[in-house]
């Protein structure tokens, strides 16, 4: 029982300093603005767009009962957090000592904070799926029991399948599982009836999630919002390239001594037997398949390095003990974690800024609301959350529209849209002071500035984290 109390307090000790404070990290402010808004009948994709799955925003919806939402999700994260360090420790005593795996587990948790998964980024919430689905496949492949083959082989596929409703790209490593589970099938049973058969069930199982989101969407009559959102506009992403892999340097490096134990574990691999040197076998597979899904997408943003962190923690549990001592590897590697995952805590909350911050510019956009709607063109959008203000348009996250980027991903043109809100004149917009001209979109940043310096002055400047931020009102007389 003690590990699980260990990951639980490191968990809630590297966690706590975020805990209630709104403006964290933008993705999941506009994640629980989804959830919260769904409570009052909005649908996601139709009246506030995204391209994250459904299942993502029903955990935020979830978290959003009862109340804000703001300490909910924060929580219900930590505690995702740690018993995903469990399970990963359950993995590694397959292949390691206890103290190794006890070692992995704490990493993941150190980890987490170095690339942006001190909240409730998405990966921190469906790693814990794709992990339970695969210690479940480890124990299938070495269980050899054709009777409940089958019906464990579903409860594994439905995890992914769950997985892949919180964020799409598991579907790699659910193709992987899927097929670690038929060459399992075919090996204990060989039938191609039953195989074909079991791998239909286990599809099916996979992809129950998404087809039961979907089928909603075409009982509503909104099939193609969902599909755009969700299948297509990925495709119209436009990524700077040096900025993708100055960030997959960056990765790399902190990673460097998860690298160095996954090659001394590769040369030690003849020395392991039996089911430990299968095992072995099928999670370094596991990090092949979990780093090219990482790589596939090209834009390399710290939170997508967190799925890789799960296979790579279980990999070096090995050589992280020798005869149940602490190997120096070990030593670099909590001190990499743990000092790479504080600096970036300090340093995101001095960059997003924090609770005080936010409700001072909240109650400046409150006052200039009288009714009307807010936008934020630049800014946190936990505003929308703190004023309650109503939308003026369906294109809520900031990027959407100022991050050249999703210029050509959100199926409608970007320039129309905002022109469609602008002519919905919101009672209050913010912007940021300054653009960054590598990744601002400066045709929408100009539309926004004319509008601005015809229809709207200026109450107050803002300062949030490292932004300048300024609150625009609408003048009354027009």
């Amino acid at each position: 029982m003690w590990p699980i109390a260990l990951f639980v307090l490191v968990a809630l000790a590297s966690r706590w300093y975020s805990f209630g404070n709104p403006v964290i990290d933008i993705d999941e402010q506009f994640y629980l603005l989804v959830g919260q808004r769904m409570h009052e009948g909005l649908l996601p994709y139709v009246d506030i767009w995204d391209r994250k799955p459904v299942g993502l925003f029903i955990i935020y919806w979830a978290m959003a009962l009862g109340g804000s939402g703001v300490y909910a999700y924060q929580i219900a994260a930590c505690l995702t957090a740690a018993a995903t360090a469990l399970v990963i420790y359950r993995i590694a005593l397959r292949v390691a000592e206890p103290g190794g795996a006890v070692i992995a587990g704490v990493s993941y948790l150190l980890y987490l904070l170095t690339f942006g998964g001190a909240g409730g980024q998405s990966p921190v919430f469906y790693n814990l799926f794709v992990a339970m689905a695969v210690l479940g496949t480890m124990r299938v492949l070495a269980a050899c029991q054709p009777a409940n083959l089958l019906r464990n082989g579903m409860v594994i596929m439905l995890l992914t399948g769950c997985a892949i409703q919180i964020k799409y790209p598991v579907l790699f490593e659910g193709i992987f599982i899927g097929l670690a589970l038929m060459w399992q099938c075919w090996r204990e049973r060989k039938s191609l009836p039953f195989l074909a058969l079991a791998t239909i069930a286990w599809v099916a199982c996979a992809l129950l999630p998404t087809v039961v989101a979907l089928a909603y969407y075409v009982f509503l009559g909104q099939a193609d919002a969902f599909i755009q959102a969700n299948f297509l506009s990925i495709f119209g992403r436009q990524e700077p390239l040096w900025e993708a892999w100055r960030r997959l340097a960056i990765h790399t490096a902190l990673l460097a001594p998860f690298w160095i134990a996954a090659v001394i574990v590769t040369r030690k691999a003849r020395e392991f037997e039996g089911q430990r040197k299968a095992d072995l076998l099928f999670v370094r597979l596991w990090l092949i398949v979990a780093t090219a899904g990482y790589l596939i997408f090209g834009s390399y943003y710290d939170h997508y390095t967190l799925p890789l962190l799960l296979p790579l923690a279980v990999l070096a549990a090995p050589v992280l003990t020798k005869f149940n001592k602490v190997t120096p590897l070990a030593i670099l590697l909590l001190l990499t974690s743990g000092i790479s995952g504080g600096i970036k805590a300090y340093s995101e909350v001095r960059k997003e800024g924090n609770r005080q911050q936010a409700e001072r510019i909240a109650s400046i956009v409150r006052a200039q609301l009288h009714g009307g709607c807010l936008h934020v063109f630049e800014g946190p959008p936990a505003l929308y959350s703190m004023t309650g203000a109503c939308f003026a348009t369906r294109f809520v996250f900031p990027s959407h529209f100022n991050h050249l980027k999703e210029a050509n991903a959100l199926g409608v043109p970007v320039s129309g849209a905002l022109n469609e809100m602008l002519a919905r004149r919101p009672a209050v917009i913010v912007a940021s002071a300054k653009a960054k001209p590598s990744s601002s979109n400066m045709v929408t940043r100009r539309i926004l500035w004319t509008a601005l310096q015809r229809h709207y002055h200026l109450v107050a400047p803002a300062r949030l984290g490292k932004s300048e931020l300024l609150v625009f009102a609408i003048n009354r007389r027009e």
